[in-house]
C-alpha cells in the first residue's frame, strides 16, 4: 500500500515522472509542487507518512536521491529518512550534492540534501527551495508546534511552564512518583500541580486531559492541512481565465 504522499502524487499525475532515479533533467512546475504540498499535508496529519517524503521529493525534482534529517543542537539525530535507502545506494557514478539547512525551533536543525547526475536547472532550484519551505512547515507542525502550548491555543496556552511540563509528562505511563523524579521535584508538588492543571483545563481525570490535548493537536494539524489547501486554491484562482468583457 502506498503512503498518503505517494498515493496523492500519483493522483495528481506525478506517476509519469521517471523512476530511473533519474538521468533526465525534467521540467518541474508549480503543479508538481502543489502535488507535493498536498502530500505533505497528509504527512502533517500523520507522522507515519514522513519516511515517504524523500521519495516524493525525488520524484518531483526527477533527481537521483533525497535525504531529510532533523538533528538536535548536541548532534543527536531526531529523524532521518533517505531515498533510495542506504542499502540500495551507489552504482550511478559520481553525483552532485545540493544541501539546504535551517533551524527548526530553538533546539533542532533541519537538513535537506539532494543528489543529482547533472546540475539542477533554475526551475528545479526554485522548486527545491519552495519544497524545502513546505517540508519545513510540515515538520515544524509535527515535531515542534504540537509540543508548544501557545501554538495549541486555549486552554493550554494559559498554563504555566511547570503545569505544561507536567501536562506533557502525563502523556507517558509514569505515575506521580516517576514524574516527580524526572522533573526533580517532590511527589506532593506533582500531585498539587496535577490537581491545579485539571481545574485549569476543566477536566476531571488524566484520560480527559489527554483527550483534550489530542483534540487540540488535531486542530493544529488541520490548520496546517488547510494552509496546504490554500496554496492549491490560490494556484487555481490564478490559473482561471479572466471573464471576458462584453
Amino acid at each position: 500500500m502506498q503512503s498518503g504522499i505517494m498515493a496523492h502524487l500519483h493522483e495528481e499525475g506525478m506517476g509519469c515522472l521517471s523512476m530511473e532515479r533519474s538521468h533526465v533533467q525534467a521540467d518541474v512546475g508549480h503543479d508538481d509542487l502543489l502535488a507535493l504540498a498536498f502530500g505533505l499535508g497528509w504527512a502533517a496529519a500523520d507522522e507515519a507518512h514522513l519516511p515517504a517524503l524523500p521519495e516524493a521529493l525525488a520524484r518531483v525534482l526527477a533527481v537521483s536521491g533525497a535525504r531529510i534529517a532533523i538533528v538536535h543542537w548536541n548532534g543527536t539525530p531526531l529523524m532521518e529518512h533517505a531515498y533510495p535507502p542506504p542499502d540500495e545506494q551507489g552504482g550511478e557514478g559520481p553525483l552532485l550534492l545540493h544541501e539546504i539547512e535551517d533551524s527548526l525551533g530553538s533546539e533542532y536543525t533541519f537538513r535537506l540534501s539532494i543528489e543529482s547526475v547533472a546540475e539542477l536547472s533554475d526551475q528545479q532550484r526554485a522548486t527545491l527551495d519552495q519544497a524545502a519551505r513546505l517540508i519545513h512547515q510540515a515538520l515544524d507542525c509535527i515535531l515542534i508546534r504540537q509540543r508548544d502550548r501557545a501554538a495549541l491555543g486555549a486552554p493550554f496556552a494559559q498554563l504555566s511552564d511547570r503545569a505544561w511540563r507536567i501536562c506533557l509528562a502525563l502523556e507517558r505511563p509514569d505515575g506521580e512518583k516517576e514524574i516527580a523524579r524526572a522533573l526533580e521535584c517532590s511527589r506532593h508538588t506533582v500531585h498539587s500541580c496535577v490537581k491545579s492543571l485539571y481545574r485549569t483545563l476543566q477536566v476531571q481525570s488524566r484520560l480527559q486531559m489527554l483527550d483534550l490535548l489530542k483534540r487540540a493537536r488535531e486542530q493544529l494539524r488541520r490548520r496546517t492541512l488547510e494552509s496546504f489547501g490554500a496554496l492549491r486554491a490560490d494556484r487555481s484562482r490564478r490559473e482561471s481565465p479572466a471573464p471576458e468583457c462584453s
